[in-house]
């Protein structure tokens, strides 16, 4: 075989294992490989090419430094595409979207109250304003058709407390806060002193 032919045949193995080591995770052997078939390339242009004519020798050298990058550009321009880089790859605001818009439904369950449909265990289903949802409890083991309230969300499911609200009531377990409580303040007119009892009192004497 030629040197010139082995050169070039030894530079397209090169750029296919660097090709490849992109789009395959070997550890580094496809690079070793590539590496070592570069370096056989540029012997054989040697061979080829030093005595008799290096302007060709140095033009393949440039090829090499060219086409080599160019080909880990193109690999990495494929790597989207592939099944692995798919699934690697960050998800689109289309993919987002409806994972979001779930978040908020679930959101404003936070509060109510509904009933277990399966044992929570602690994972489970539990059913809210007619609507089946995911959910899971404290750690605890919580049996089917015992009333729970909505504690929180946790990507696609609530995190549910037993309570004995009734279902789809949003008020404040006992021992909480009252919605709407009023504070008044004491009236002026308990801050005076009934005159007509100072005779009880213990006053001093003296001259007006």
């Amino acid at each position: 075989m030629d040197p010139w032919f082995l050169a070039v045949l030894l530079l397209l193995l090169s750029m296919v294992l660097l090709f490849a080591e992109v789009l395959i995770p070997s550890g580094g052997l496809l690079f070793f490989g590539s590496m070592i078939a570069l370096a056989c390339a540029v012997w054989s242009a040697h061979n080829a090419w030093w005595y008799a004519n290096p302007l060709l020798f140095w033009m393949f050298v440039v090829g090499a430094l060219i086409l080599l990058p160019a080909s880990v550009a193109a690999a990495i321009q494929v790597w989207p595409h592939t099944p692995m880089g798919k699934h690697l790859e960050p998800p689109t605001s289309e993919e987002v979207t409806p994972f979001v818009v779930e978040q908020q439904r679930l959101s404003r369950m936070i509060g109510q109250v509904g009933e277990t449909v399966t044992p929570l265990n602690p994972a489970g289903i539990v059913l809210i304003a007619g609507e089946r949802v995911h959910c899971f409890s404290e750690g605890l083991i919580v049996e089917r058709g015992v009333r729970v309230r909505v504690l929180a969300v946790q990507g696609n499911r609530v995190l549910v407390r037993p309570s004995t609200s009734p279902p789809g009531s949003t008020a404040a377990e006992s021992g909480g806060a009252i919605p709407n409580a009023a504070v008044h303040p004491p009236s002026a007119a308990a801050e005076i002193w009934n005159l007509d009892d100072s005779a009880d009192l213990d006053l001093p004497t003296g001259r007006a």
